[in-house]
């Protein structure tokens, strides 16, 4: 073989594997986001008042494009839907990027170690951010109420309860309630408004998006509260696109970010 040949011949071989290399990059989710094939997934049923919820729909996109929620098969999102103590544990779980390996588990005498959400909740337990009801049990399918949701969201965030000290209740909240202190902390961090807080309220799929989503925004940003000003930030840190999507469609994902330990 000529040197000419010899000099083709690596070169293509070089190509080649480098081609073989790309392509399983890509199958693999490891490559660069311009490289990625986008999707964008319309869900039918966000009417037109959703639809001038700026907060929803962000919301909604970075949820969905990050695997938090997600729609179902029939593409909708049920957004008046109530939320059940299970999923919106495994909901929690996925916004904080943990590996549940290994959390399968019967933690609760009503949690069955094969049960889809049993590893979540585990986890919730394990890392403290849930304790379940004086009778040892987690009730999964109970709807979960908005001073369930702030105490697990705020205990998982690891905020300091010290920041939401000064912050008044409405009247009709007992001070030494059980879930006093992080309502207060939730309040002074703009997840929810003081005039509208009400400790037994069930939540939809709405609300949970909208709650989460703004805990999300500070944790991410490290600001002290939320604001809708934040917003581009965050998506902008997220490398997710805030327009060229129909109103209600989720914007397209980069690959999931690597599981990481939280700390404890």
């Amino acid at each position: 073989m000529t040197k000419i040949g010899v000099l083709l011949f690596t070169f293509l071989l070089v190509l080649t594997v480098g081609t073989l290399m790309y392509q399983q990059s890509v199958e693999s989710g490891e490559t660069s986001r311009t490289a990625l094939k986008t999707s964008v997934i319309s869900l039918s049923d966000i009417g037109e008042e959703e639809k001038k919820d700026t907060q929803f729909i962000y919301a909604l996109k970075y949820l969905v494009s990050k695997g938090i929620m997600k729609g179902y098969d029939d593409g909708t999102f049920k957004p008046g839907n109530p939320v059940n103590r299970a999923e919106f544990i495994k909901m929690l779980v996925a916004s904080e990027k943990v590996s549940v390996d290994g959390f399968a588990q019967a933690c609760f005498k009503d949690v069955a170690k094969d049960a889809w959400f049993a590893p979540y909740v585990c986890y919730a337990k394990n890392a403290g951010w849930t304790g379940g009801y004086p009778d040892g049990t987690f009730k999964p399918g109970n709807t979960v109420s908005l001073a369930e949701v702030v105490k697990i969201l705020t205990t998982a965030k690891q905020w300091n309860l010290k920041e939401g000290e000064a912050e008044k209740l409405p009247g009709k909240i007992p001070t030494d309630a059980w879930f006093a202190p992080y309502a207060k902390l939730a309040i002074a961090k703009g997840l929810w408004s003081k005039d509208s807080f009400e400790a037994n309220k069930l939540l939809n799929r709405k609300e949970v998006a909208v709650l989460l989503f703004k805990a999300i925004v500070v944790d991410e940003l490290k600001v002290g509260s939320y604001n809708d000003k934040y917003i581009s930030d965050l998506f902008a840190s997220s490398g997710l696109a805030m327009s060229g999507e129909a109103a209600g469609a989720p914007a397209s994902a980069e690959p999931a970010p690597a599981s990481k330990k939280k700390k404890k």
